[in-house]
């Protein structure tokens, strides 16, 4: 699928398309929750996380891809106050979504260039949520 990255070079923000990469079912199947990280090659670095955000480090650039939002997460979003949101959700699959008034993402159902697989055999390693660790701690002493 492509969609619209968010790529971060020196605190400016920039977008552009781009099929963001993915984990195979294996690796998938160990993520439990936890972030996981994989180190390529060239020391850029993939991060998976368990809402389903990809972030890839390249250089000094650094690109978010976001999930695809569902008709229910949109129907949220609708009620919190973002300074103004849109979601066209069309019948083939592809879906536009405007949040914050000046973030416009773009999802597509098929793509040319299958994006690059990241499985078992990569340098990857899992991240324990903070977030998680710090949610369960506070709910522990109330």
């Amino acid at each position: 699928m492509s969609q619209t990255v968010d790529i971060t070079v020196d605190s400016e923000l920039y977008q552009m398309v781009e099929s963001p990469p993915k984990m195979s079912p294996e690796l998938a199947a160990r993520m439990n929750g936890c972030i996981i990280e994989i180190t390529c090659i060239n020391n850029d670095t993939i991060r998976f996380y368990p809402n389903g955000d990809i972030m890839q480090k390249v250089g000094n650039a650094t690109k978010v891809w976001h999930p695809k939002p569902t008709l229910a997460e949109a129907v949220i979003c609708s009620n919190k106050n973002f300074g103004g949101v849109y979601f066209e959700f069309q019948t083939n699959g592809n879906l536009i979504s405007r949040v914050r008034a000046d973030n416009t993402y773009y999802w597509w159902g098929t793509c040319d260039i299958p994006p690059v697989v990241y499985g078992l055999e990569s340098n990857w390693v899992l991240i324990d949520d903070v977030m998680d660790d710090l949610t369960d701690e506070l709910t522990n002493t109330m």
